[in-house]
């Protein structure tokens, strides 16, 4: 997406304009001019601009609307093949105390160390950068008991992780995670609601916690 600021300024976007909005607005004229939208493989073109509209160079992991679009598919599992399925918020405990007292670079670091760590558990599960400092992930063919050890790993991983400052500097960070095992009549809007208000039950516990 090297060209996405001149892509903004033709579609006459403002720069609040999402990734996909600009995407979908350039697929519209694209189609416009060739007289149809039944191209098989500019289709194909566009869902890959799509996603990679969506990849955080910083973290190296996909974003918001990857996550939603892989909570879609995996919820038409679980009621087509009966595969559970959880999903987590992570927040990083006392972040902005970490760009505050140290640099927002080291905060940088500690957001891909945080981002690796939380991404080396389990084959098959993934996780994205939510938003600043908040990560999701999802928990593939899991049981209650089963996600929250997924989930308590993870927050292991992340508390043994070491970020090297400036001089004899040295960051522990550490994150609180949110967890819940999605039902069939949940949508995505109601699955996140509630393992966001297990995070806060996580973060009101103390730093490093998990809740489900």
């Amino acid at each position: 997406m090297k060209d996405l600021g001149k892509l903004v300024q033709k579609l006459g976007f403002g720069e609040s304009a999402s990734n996909n909005d600009i995407v979908e607005a350039a697929a519209d004229k694209l189609f416009s001019v060739l007289g149809t939208k039944d191209h098989g493989y500019l289709d194909l073109v566009i869902a890959k601009l799509k996603e990679e509209g969506d990849f955080d160079s910083l973290t190296g992991r996909y974003g918001k609307d990857s996550f939603k679009r892989d909570f879609g598919r995996a919820h038409s599992l679980l009621n087509r093949s009966k595969v559970p399925f959880a999903i987590m918020i992570a927040d990083v405990d006392d972040f902005k105390s970490v760009n505050d007292s140290y640099g927002h670079l080291v905060g940088n670091d500690v957001l891909r160390e945080i981002a690796f760590r939380l991404g080396s558990g389990r084959a098959g599960d993934d996780v994205y950068r939510y938003a600043g400092d908040e990560f999701a992930g999802i928990y593939s063919g899991v049981s209650n008991g089963n996600a929250v050890t997924a989930a308590k790993k993870a927050v292991e991983r992340v508390s043994t992780s070491r970020v090297h400052g400036q001089g004899d500097v040295i960051v522990s960070p550490t994150v609180s995670l949110g967890l819940y095992l999605v039902k069939k009549d949940d949508d995505f809007r109601s699955s996140f609601d509630k393992a966001d208000k297990a995070l806060y039950r996580a973060k009101k516990a103390g730093k490093g916690r998990v809740s489900l």
